[in-house]
């Protein structure tokens, strides 16, 4: 394994031109920002000009004190104020000299023999002496001061990048929206161009987002990617590890070890490697691999869930199919056996019974199917919801034409009010929840019950209720009613056929409308279930013909 990494290390660094160096942390000595000293001086001599500038300022100042009487004391104070005021705007090296500058001044303006350094009185060297200790130190404490507040500053700019990062990265799942928001980041917090890079089988490191591809795309580019991978280390430009890449690459590196690898490209990579930045891009880096293995880990789980769930769906399937579609099958199969055995007898009335009995049992063998079929749509995700704006009442005959025959031994009441407004849904599967409703209420209803099935517009919901009276809804079981497979075990009563999944059928096509479905007690006993559909939008408006046709005799 060892001499497996030591390849592909000479594989990457031959590919760059460069030497890739085991020990160390690869990076260059060199702080950020260090320049050229001419460069230095260059940048510094506006603040030294003015500088000077501010104490001539103190100069002129200092000369309206004199001419008014004011001790020597208070004029020394006023070239202390511009030192103050030089070190704590343009630092140390002018600060410096700022307090020569007020010294010599001072000497020269206001001590006899005036414009010239000589002193008169020994006792000014003293004073001099006092004067630039205390300006010197002063000016130190005030640099050194204002060198803590820009570090502060900085470090507080810092906090709140990072909490952007780590607010954005919380609030995001799925794997390229979350590299797609780190990129983004680092593009604003640093101005680098970022990609995310995490293996993909035998295909090696690919980009999570299309930014990305520009790093793999170079062949030598993913070689260094793929180098800083296995070896868990920064490499590439401005570092001592293959530096001939022409980005920087960075290691993923969260809980359980590397899951990718982070690439920034930047004009001037070694500004990334100074103590500050590299700080916040490992730190960055740090929090992104973290939000990437998190939705990993969450990702793994709901495919766990999702498994373990179908694989419960598939045990109750079975079982639930095994004898509820044996029941059926059985019963056909023995009704038309006994028409076969029994040819020769003339008997119209047990020829009647038998073929009734196949009729029936294929119906409900026919339903059971439908059900079955529909909760795999459901569960496989690949319902489909198409709405139109349709009158409630068309779907409500043809849930009852649909469930006469069931029905024959219940009176059947509808209660749907003229001038019901019309209501967008999907006009077969709202059919498939009422009937299913209604094969419920026939399921639990006794014979010549009435069973009642109504609709009413309340506010921007259309109530459809099927309401029967049977024994009722124990309390505890109303939520429970909805979940697959589950049917009510009431004792001393014998248990209903069924898979129960009708129920939750209805459910996930009402919820997949947008409304909701829930189950009450009736006073006086029974049971009713209501379904509250959205209404939402502008119904079409028929033209004036259609509704001079419509009101023709």
């Amino acid at each position: 394994m060892g001499e497996l990494h030591a390849d592909r290390e000479r594989a990457a660094a031959e590919a760059l031109g460069g030497h890739a160096h085991a020990g160390g942390d690869g990076l260059v000595d060199e702080p950020l920002g260090e320049v050229p000293l001419s460069a230095a001086r260059q940048a510094g001599w506006p603040s030294y000009a003015k500088a000077a500038g501010i104490m001539a300022l103190c100069t002129v100042l200092a000369g309206f004190f004199h001419h008014t009487g004011l001790a020597e004391a208070n004029i020394v104070m006023t070239f202390l104020i511009g030192v103050i005021l030089v070190a704590a705007r343009y630092g140390r090296g002018p600060s410096i000299f700022a307090s020569f500058a007020g010294v010599v001044l001072f000497d020269v303006v206001y001590v006899r023999p005036y414009g010239s350094l000589a002193v008169s009185d020994l006792q000014y060297l003293i004073t001099f002496a006092v004067m630039l200790g205390v300006a010197l130190l002063t000016s130190a404490l005030t640099a050194r001061i204002r060198r803590q507040a820009d570090m502060l500053q900085q470090r507080g700019r810092r906090a709140e990048a990072l909490f952007h990062l780590s607010r954005e990265l919380a609030g995001t799942s799925g794997a390229q929206p979350l590299a797609a928001a780190a990129e983004r980041q680092l593009h604003q917090l640093l101005g680098v161009e970022a990609a995310v890079l995490v293996p993909h089988g035998a295909a090696g490191l690919t980009a999570v987002t299309d930014l990305g591809e520009s790093f793999r795309r170079d062949p030598r580019e993913a070689a260094v990617a793929q180098w800083v991978f296995e070896h868990g280390r920064m490499a590439g430009a401005g570092t001592d590890t293959l530096p001939n890449a022409s980005a920087l690459y960075l290691p993923l590196v969260g809980a359980h070890g590397a899951i990718g690898v982070l690439g920034l490209r930047h004009p001037q990579p070694g500004h990334l490697l100074a103590a500050d930045p590299r700080q916040l891009l490992e730190t960055c880096a740090t929090q992104i691999a973290l939000a990437i293995e998190r939705d990993q880990f969450a990702e793994a789980a709901r495919q766990t869930l999702v498994q373990a769930e179908a694989e419960r769906l598939r045990s109750s399937l079975l079982s639930s199919v095994s004898h509820d579609l044996r029941t059926p099958l059985a019963t056909i199969a023995g009704a038309s056996s006994a028409l076969l055995e029994l040819e020769h007898i003339h008997d119209a009335e047990t020829r009647q019974q038998l073929l009734t009995t196949i009729c029936d049992e294929a119906s409900h063998l026919s339903q059971l199917v439908d059900n079955i079929l529909q909760m795999t749509r459901i569960v496989s995700g690949s319902l489909t919801v198409h709405k139109e704006w349709q009158p409630v009442e068309e779907v409500i005959g043809s849930a009852l034409g649909r469930m006469e025959k069931a029905m024959a031994d219940h009176p059947v009441h509808t209660h749907v009010p003229n001038g019901l407004p019309m209501a967008p849904f999907d006009g077969v599967l709202i059919e498939q929840v009422l009937a299913n409703l209604l094969d419920n209420a026939i399921k639990y209803a006794p014979p010549a019950t009435p069973i009642e099935i109504s609709a009413t517009a309340a506010g921007e919901q259309m109530i459809l209720e099927v309401a029967d009276r049977g024994p009722g809804i124990p309390e505890e079981e109303k939520e429970r009613i909805f979940e697959k497979f589950y049917r009510i075990r009431t004792p001393g009563v014998k248990a209903q056929p069924g898979t129960g999944l009708g129920l939750s059928i209805c459910q996930a096509i009402v919820q997949a409308h947008g409304g909701r479905i829930w189950a009450e007690n009736r006073p006086g006993g029974g049971a009713r279930f209501r379904v509250a559909l959205p209404i939402e939008g502008e119904p079409p408006h028929l033209d004036a013909e259609e509704n001079a046709a419509e009101g023709e005799p």
